[in-house]
Order: structure tokens, then sequence, then C-alpha cells
């Protein structure tokens, strides 16, 4: 059973009923994996594609042939000529109804060798006179095996088969590849429709604040305490909000429409946990994460299948060069009983032989034998190429890593004195110790920041998807293993 089928059973098996509110990251995952339509093409095209190898490996099973057939001779005439003349005259004439029967058996042996059997019976039924029947039994046993082209090693069967099973562990590790890919996908989305979350709950407490604000402002202007410049900025403040706020909503509507859709997610009414901890793993040493990187990126064992594919044909090709030697033999017994003369007539043959050929011209074969020695060349240079840039990637991101973990520590402060400011300005607006600007501008520095600090974080989270998309850990950190 290939990789892919396991990973679908595991995820049937552990995903049934509907999904509860709130939605975690790991339930999305599931869900994706086991309804999204690119997955179900993906998990049929693997069955389809595991066949291949079922297919060659018919050619070992035996090969039986039954044939019949029925034939009537309506009018069969002989002729002579007259003495002395070159006229003909019909001598005599008559109607036969014939029959033959045949039942073969071909079996392939391991080595390149066939080994075969076969029993004829013809009938010749005279319907004008019965003693002119005749009847032919014949038995037949033969066997061939080459010695030098396609023999052993190089037997036909036996390497078209495993050409098939390269060629299925390759498109094996290619679904793979895709599988990761709509992983990573899922991922990215379920953490973007927490970004918009987090965003529609700032800007609600935004924009409640906002409203009690300005009706505030409104009854102090009403009593003579504050400007009426005061209450429009109040205003302008909350319509900001609000506005804010209905963008945000906007977005988190299309962002669920998004994940229901892509993910497979049959209940609707799903939340996220705006409160759920944005968890970023530490990185392993650079060395550790090349390692692991190397010892599972699909494509590079996809480029090793390769090599071994180009290598076995490689072999089957210089082998053909050789000449066709092929050891032979058979044994044959035919009965022949004539209906007329009541006499059987027995034939008992028997052959073994030594069949030598070579085929001509052996460019064409030696042209196949360059093309596949460039092929190999060219995989081992693009396996070098990706190799590097495998590396350079993993580089970039180790630094993207530290780069954007110390962001983080700076939005975090940055976001905890912003959140003190705000706090301080609005005590010290509420006793007439700080004026309408100084709030706005406390409240703007805030959301600014926590906006910030939820960008960096999120950041993060994206680096560390693509590192578990990388290293093959995507599936294994959320539960569900590659076997």
């Amino acid at each position: 059973m290939s990789t892919i089928h396991i990973v679908l059973i595991l995820i049937v098996l552990f995903i049934s009923g509907s999904i509860a509110s709130p939605l975690t990251e790991q339930e999305a995952l599931l869900s994706a994996l086991k309804n999204r339509y690119e997955v179900k093409i993906l998990h049929l095209e693997i069955t389809s594609d595991s066949l291949n190898p079922e297919l060659k490996k018919t050619r070992w099973l035996p090969q039986v042939s039954v044939k019949t057939e029925l034939s009537a001779v309506p009018f069969d005439s002989t002729s002579a000529t007259y003495a002395g003349s070159n006229l003909p005259y019909l001598s005599g004439s008559s109607s036969s109804l014939e029959n033959a029967n045949s039942l073969s058996v071909s079996q392939h042996l391991p080595g390149g060798g066939t080994v075969g059997g076969s029993i004829n019976f013809d009938n010749s039924v005279n319907l004008e006179n019965a003693d002119s029947t005749t009847q032919t039994t014949s038995i037949k046993l033969n066997f061939t095996q080459p010695l030098l082209r396609e023999a052993w090693l190089h037997d036909p069967v036996a390497h078209s088969i495993t050409l098939a099973r390269l060629d299925n562990k390759r498109f094996t590790l290619e679904q793979q590849q895709r599988l990761l890919s709509y992983s990573s996908d899922i991922r990215n989305r379920f953490w973007k429709l927490y970004e918009a979350q987090a965003l529609v709950s700032l800007y609600t407490q935004e924009s409640s604040f906002a409203r009690r604000q300005l009706e505030v402002e409104r009854s102090q202007v009403a009593l003579g305490i504050s400007p009426p410049l005061d209450t429009l900025t109040a205003r302008l403040s909350y319509i900001n909000a609000t506005a804010r706020l209905h963008d945000a909503r906007s977005d988190l509507l299309q962002l669920r429409e998004q994940l229901v859709f892509y993910g497979g997610i049959g209940d609707t009414t799903f939340t996220i946990d705006t409160a759920l901890t944005l968890s970023i793993q530490e990185l392993p040493p650079p060395d550790t994460m090349i390692a692991r990187a190397e010892r599972f990126d699909p494509q590079l064992r996809i480029f090793e299948i390769a090599a071994e594919k180009l290598t076995l044909i490689h072999k089957q090709t210089r082998n053909s060069f050789l000449p066709n030697v092929a050891l032979t033999g058979s044994w044959q017994r035919s009965l022949d009983e004539n209906g007329s003369t009541r006499t059987n007539y027995f034939v008992n043959n028997s052959v073994i032989g030594l069949i030598a050929s070579y085929d001509l011209p052996v460019k064409p074969r030696k042209i196949t034998l360059k093309q596949n020695a460039l092929a190999s060349e060219i995989n081992t240079l693009e396996r070098e190429n990706y190799l590097k840039q495998l590396h350079l990637r993993l580089s970039e991101l180790n630094r993207s890593w530290g780069r954007e973990r110390r962001a983080i520590e700076i939005a975090e402060s940055a976001e905890d004195i912003a959140r003190q400011t705000l706090t301080a300005t609005r005590e010290a607006y509420s006793v007439g110790t700080a004026d309408r600007l100084s709030l706005d501008k406390a409240d703007n520095d805030y959301r600014s920041a926590r906006i910030e600090l939820l960008r960096k974080q999120l950041l993060m989270k994206q680096l560390e998807i693509v590192f578990d998309e990388i290293t093959g850990t995507t599936l294994t950190n959320l539960g569900v293993l590659l076997q």
C-alpha cells in the first residue's frame, strides 16, 4: 500500500461527524485532506497508477488460447486430360466438411525463457463418401531459452515490471509533494482567518469604546463642559472605527467562505478561538535542518529513482548489442487416421537446436544509448542544482527566522508600552488632564502596535509552515503519521 493511501485511511478513521467549535488547525487540515476535491482526485490517481505494476505482472501468467475453425467445401473437383490431347475433362467431384480445433498454453519463465504446449484436432469429412474421412491429432511441446540477449537478468518482462514499480514510486512521491502543498495551503488559510477574526475582535472593542466616548462627549457638550469640536472629533473617530470593523468583517466572511470551500468543512458555524496562543517552534541547528530536509525531501528521492531507472535502461540497451542466441527444443507426436484404409500413422519428432542471429543496423541502439547517457547526466546536474537551491532556501529561512524572532520581541515590547500608555491616557482624559488629541493618538498607537504584533506572529507562523513542508513534518506535527 502506498504512502498516500495510508495517510488517507488514517484521515478517514480520524474524522467522524461534524467539527466541534472552535475549529483547530488540526481539524481544519484533516477535514481538507478528507474532503478537498483535489485530494480526492489525487487518491484516485494514485490508485489508478498503482495498477500499472500489477498490469505488467500479468505477463507472468500462463497464456491460454483456444481456437476452432469450421469450413465447408461444397464442390471439390479433380481433372485429367484425354490421351493425346491437352483438353481437360472432369474426372470426379466431392463435398467435404472440415473442422480444426486447437488448445495452446505458453508460460514465460524467469530469465527470459518460454515453455509451451499445444494440442490440435483436425477432421475432414467427405459428405459423399464416409470412408474418405480423415482425422489428425497432434501434440506438441516446446521451449526456448535466450542465452545472451534478453536473457537472465535482462529478462524483458522482469525489466518492464521493475520500471513500472519505479514509475509508481516516482508518481507517489509527486503526489506526496502535492499533498504537502495542499496541507500548507490550508494551514495558511486557517491562520489568515485567525488574523481576520482577531482584527474583528480588536475593531469591535475599538468601535464600542469610540461609541461610548461619543456619547460622553455629547453629554459634556450639552452640559457646556466640552467644546462642540470634541463631539465632531469623537464622531469622526467612531465613524472610522465602524468603517474598519465593517471592512474586517467583510474580509472575515470572505476568508471563512474560502476555508469552508478548500477545507471541505461541513459545519459552517465554526469559530476560531482568538485567545489561541500562537506557539512558534524553535528551528533546529542548520546542519540538523539540512540533514532532515535531505532525508525527507520528495524531490531528492525522485532524482534518485530517475537515476536508478536510467541505469536499468542503460544496462538493457547495452544488452541489446549482443547477438540473439537461444536454445530451443520441441517434441511432437501426430496420429493420422484414414477412414478408407482403416490405417493409423504415428509420427514422433524431437528437435533440440541452437539458434543465432544478429540484428542490423546497430546505429539506432547506439543513439538510444547516447540519449540515455545524456539523460543521466542531466538528472545528475539537476539534482546538484536542486540541492544547492535547497541549501540556499534553508539558509534564507534560518536568517528570516532569526530576524522575525527579534522583530516579534520588539513588537511585543511596543505593544506592551502602547497598551499601558493607552490605559494611562484614558484615565487622564477621564479626569481632564489629557485632551482629545492625546487620547486619539494613544488609541491609534495601541491599535497599530497590536496589529503589527499580530502580523509579525503570523509571518513567523508562515515561516514555520514553509519549514514543515520542506522537512516533511507538516502532518506528523499535527498527529498524522506517514508510514
